[in-house]
């Protein structure tokens, strides 16, 4: 896979002689988007309702 515009930023050592970076990987790749599914074994569920309500 190709990283064409790929920033790096080094932070600040904290308690560690380690030193973090930070990396933002940016890819022309399109998401994929999934088709929503409703399994219907979960409204048989005892609390379903109610979780349905409270969300």
């Amino acid at each position: 896979m190709v990283f064409p515009s790929t920033e790096v930023q080094h932070l600040i050592r904290q308690g560690s002689d380690h030193a973090p970076l930070h990396m933002s990987c940016n890819t022309e790749e399109v998401p994929i988007t999934k088709p929503f599914k409703f399994l219907n074994f979960w409204s048989k569920h005892q609390q379903f309702k109610k979780i349905v309500e409270d969300s």
